[in-house]
């Protein structure tokens, strides 16, 4: 008779399921099932990835505004060969590149199931990185997008 309480496979319904290793990327990476090999996340993070799909979003938003700033100002005047214009059309790249990353990373973790009975872990953490999140990076990733834009209205314009 399997134990009521023990943690399952979603897929095989198995309770040969171990804990994965702590690694270089996570300290809870997860699980996998003995018998079929699925990879299982954590009980307790979605409002993690969540909150990281999200935050890849910004980045890939914050980018595509970079882009199309510095797409607009090579098309109205021509810049092309200007230096800073080339840097700032690499930071824009570069901030849509790695929110694209870090999004799908995300999203690829949220989609894993999770084992059947697993005791969901404290998500503290989580609601540190959000305050954090908006006391500091969200300002200056507004303050970052209103210079560049008001930049952009005096020096392209």
């Amino acid at each position: 008779m399997v134990d009521e309480l023990a943690m399952r496979c979603p897929r095989c319904n198995s309770t040969e399921i171990d804990a994965l290793p702590p690694n270089i990327h996570s300290l809870r990476p997860g699980y996998v099932c003995r018998d079929c090999k699925t990879l299982m996340r954590p009980a307790g993070s979605t409002d993690f990835y969540v909150f990281a799909i999200f935050v890849g979003l910004g980045l890939m938003l914050v980018g595509s505004l970079v882009l199309m700033l510095v797409g607009l100002g090579f098309a109205a005047l021509k810049i092309g060969r200007d230096p800073h214009n080339i840097q700032s059309l690499s930071l824009g790249v570069m901030f849509f590149v790695v929110g694209a990353s870090a999004g799908l990373w995300a999203f690829v973790r949220f989609l894993m199931p999770i084992p059947i009975n697993a005791s969901p872990q404290s998500s503290d953490g989580l609601w540190i990185g959000l305050l954090i999140f908006l006391l500091l990076v969200l300002p200056i990733l507004v303050g970052c997008l209103i210079f560049g834009l008001v930049y952009y209205m005096q020096e392209m314009m």
